[in-house]
């Protein structure tokens, strides 16, 4: 028994979209995982660049775990 499955370009363009958007997804979290295991003030800085979080004030920190 012989059978040949063909697949249309469509199908192939929508499965490598969806697997280029799946790889983003994880770089990001393992980006934003490795950051936030960078202790003290770098680690501060880093976060602040990375995830957009402004300055709010002086002598204020937010560290991991932060919700607001």
């Amino acid at each position: 028994m012989n059978i040949k499955l063909k697949f249309s370009l469509s199908w192939w363009l929508e499965n490598i979209k969806w697997l280029i958007g799946k790889f983003i997804e994880e770089l990001s979290y393992c980006t934003r995982w490795i950051i936030s295991l960078v202790p003290g003030y770098l680690g501060r800085k880093l976060r602040q660049y990375c995830w957009g979080i402004g300055k709010v004030g002086k002598n204020v920190n937010i560290d991991e775990g932060c919700w607001v």
